[in-house]
């Protein structure tokens, strides 16, 4: 064993040496034995300073690290609750704890009145699309209906126009033809005479006196009323005729 530095006090190289054989308390103990001059070196000094260590449990201490992946929204939720709660692990001992503490029924209820909610909405979504379409099903039919009759009426306009311009064709003629008659009968007219010498009478006789009587060939005799119808002399006095015409008007005197 090694000497003490001091002659003084206990042998401390022989009490360090043997400390395997010594609890902690005995060691202390033995250190701070003796008087004061013992605990202090030749020159004044302290020896050493005893620190005394609190005894730690017999059961060693539990740690388990836990990694997880995330994806970047998880991870912002995580990041949010940790704020909430201080720190990380806070916020995960929380939700086991709110899971523990037997909040799965509450929250199967609130998935399934979520589940209930999306459902009817899904359905309302299904009859909105259903009735939109039987509507634009309906707007289609009407449409298609409207253009029929569209295409029907554009077919009467056209044939109305075809009508229309046939009758304006006719008439045309008509109008044509009209003044056709207009210029013959004038011409006519010039060429008749209004007045016609009687031999009987001796005198002209007016068209208001003159009377008609057939050929039996298509034509007919106009000879003078008043005087009688007479071809040839006679007993009665000389032929009464004053000339005679291809074709007798309708409904003229005879």
């Amino acid at each position: 064993m090694r000497p003490s530095r001091t002659g003084d006090g206990p042998n401390l190289g022989g009490l360090l040496t043997r400390r395997s054989h010594l609890s902690k308390g005995q060691l202390v103990a033995r250190l701070c034995a003796g008087s004061a001059a013992s605990k202090r070196l030749a020159n004044g000094s302290p020896l050493c300073y005893v620190h005394v260590m609190p005894r730690r449990s017999a059961e060693p201490r539990y740690r388990r690290r836990v990694v997880l992946e995330l994806t970047p929204d998880e991870s912002d939720l995580l990041d949010r609750l940790a704020d909430s709660h201080g720190t990380i692990r806070g916020a995960v001992l929380t939700g086991l704890t709110g899971l523990e503490t037997n909040r799965t029924d509450e929250l199967e209820a609130q998935v399934g009145k979520l589940r209930d909610t999306v459902t009817s909405t899904k359905a309302a979504l299904a009859e909105e699309r259903a009735s939109r379409a039987a509507d634009l099903g309906a707007a289609n039919k009407e449409r298609t209906v409207a253009r029929e009759a569209l295409k029907g009426e554009s077919q009467s306009v056209r044939e109305m126009q075809a009508q229309l311009r046939e009758m304006r064709a006719k008439l045309s003629e008509q109008t044509t033809a009209r003044r056709a008659a207009d210029e013959l009968r004038k011409a006519t007219q010039a060429q008749l005479f209004p007045q016609l010498y009687c031999g009987i009478c001796e005198r002209l006789a007016p068209e208001a006196e003159w009377a008609e009587e057939p050929d039996g060939q298509g034509g007919a005799y106009v000879y003078h009323q008043q005087d009688g119808f007479r071809l040839k002399r006679s007993w009665r006095g000389g032929p009464t005729i004053l000339g005679w015409r291809a074709r007798p008007p309708k409904g003229g005197p005879r």
